[in-house]
């Protein structure tokens, strides 16, 4: 069973910290905390550019004031860094949405390296922490703005003073509402596997099943891992694409190799909704340069996305075809559909066209993030459209055809 300090469970309860305030020092102890417990830190910190463009120490654990100021540059740092007795140092990037905005940082006494997982972990918790500090900071400037202009309004006497506010508060509300939809879906998202996995975890310890209750057991704690470790995959490669570390393993792929590859991984799926599964590959259609992988995801990512929300007895198609000096991969679908206000918005990170319905089927509103993310990264474009709700939707990648087939 998974143990209090399992990353899984740091990275729930930071989430949950992070919901609970707007407080930035609360914040900052909060990933502290989190370091300590998931990777028995002691010594760590949190340093901001602040607006003059210099990094300056936020929060930390550990560290004298005389080590803090020989960083700051108050001190000869060499000195200090002995008498502080650090052998090594472990910087993790914040990542804003407009670049770096600060480090989150990690001291030993020896020198070492982190493990994988490890580093994964602290990647993670930057990653949040960098989330926490932008939306804080947004919504203090929308605060800061709407006093400013509210103050103007009076002193020219403007009778539009409660339109401005009206207009400032309705941009506030919605930058609240976003940020606490995804709070809580993230939570809801870790929640109910891991209580699924605690729950027959129990049971399963208390030999309390038998037979095929115990076998059913097994299938729902294997799904439920799987779909926990779908939701850390997608956090870790949105930290990993917004710090720039997402690396591509580049050679030759046939695509029609990928998309039957993905086809059959999601038809179990489409089986059970009796949803057809269509699939249309071009003989002609060249090969393209990429990460298989990363473009097996992308193919998965887009197939699945038809299948969830497609309803019981629909029709999902994927085509493989040339279209110019470039492979197009297409995917259909006639289920849900999307509201045509929300179609500007579908690649972006965080975000989900319905809360609500979305919830029922699961996912964080990260998949198609990544997807464009993914494609740009391979020099590929891709592109979504729908004729409104209940008409279905399509989504399209292109990639630079290979000159030599």
């Amino acid at each position: 069973m998974p143990s209090e300090d399992s990353p899984l469970s740091i990275c729930l309860q930071l989430t949950q910290a992070i919901s609970r305030t707007e407080r930035l020092d609360e914040i900052y102890e909060a990933a502290l905390d989190a370091l300590e417990a998931g990777l028995d830190v002691r010594r760590a910190s949190i340093r901001l550019f602040d607006p003059d463009g210099i990094m300056r120490f936020k929060a930390w654990r550990g560290l004298s004031d005389t080590f803090r100021n020989a960083v700051d540059g108050q001190t000869p740092q060499l000195t200090a860094i002995r008498a502080e007795q650090i052998g090594a140092m472990a910087s993790f990037p914040l990542e804003g949405t407009g670049g770096v905005i600060g480090t989150l940082t990690l001291y030993d006494a020896e020198p070492h390296h982190l493990s994988p997982d490890d580093g994964q972990l602290a990647g993670l918790i930057a990653a949040q922490v960098a989330f926490a500090v932008e939306r804080t900071r947004a919504h203090l400037t929308a605060r800061q703005s709407e006093e400013r202009l509210q103050h103007l309004a009076a002193i020219v006497g403007s009778s539009d003073d409660a339109i401005v506010s009206k207009n400032l508060d309705g941009a506030a509300e919605s930058a609240n509402r976003l940020k606490d939809e995804f709070l809580a879906t993230l939570s809801h998202e870790l929640r109910t596997p891991l209580n699924a996995i605690l729950g027959y975890t129990q049971m399963l310890n208390a030999g309390l099943l038998s037979g095929d209750r115990q076998a059913r057991a097994i299938t729902v704690l294997m799904r439920n891992a799987e779909a926990l470790r779908q939701i850390i995959d997608d956090l870790l490669d949105v930290a990993r694409i917004t710090s720039g570390k997402l690396r591509l393993n580049v050679e030759p792929v046939e695509l029609d190799e990928i998309v039957k590859n993905a086809v059959a991984t999601v038809q179990p799926a489409a089986d059970a909704k009796g949803i057809s599964v269509h699939t249309i590959i071009d003989s002609h259609v060249a090969p393209v340069s990429g990460d298989p992988n990363r473009l097996q995801q992308v193919v998965w990512n887009l197939l699945s996305n038809s299948v969830k929300f497609t309803p019981r007895g629909g029709h999902v198609q994927l085509r493989l075809q040339r279209v110019d000096s470039s492979v197009q991969i297409a995917v259909s679908d006639d289920g849900q559909g999307i509201e045509p206000a929300f179609l500007p918005h579908i690649f972006e990170r965080f975000r989900q066209a319905d809360s609500r319905f979305s919830r029922e089927h699961g996912g964080l509103g990260l998949g198609l993030a990544i997807v464009r993310e993914l494609i740009e990264l391979h020099g590929g474009t891709v592109s979504g459209s729908s004729d409104g709700p209940g008409t279905g939707a399509t989504f399209a990648v292109r990639l630079p055809a290979s000159r030599s087939r």
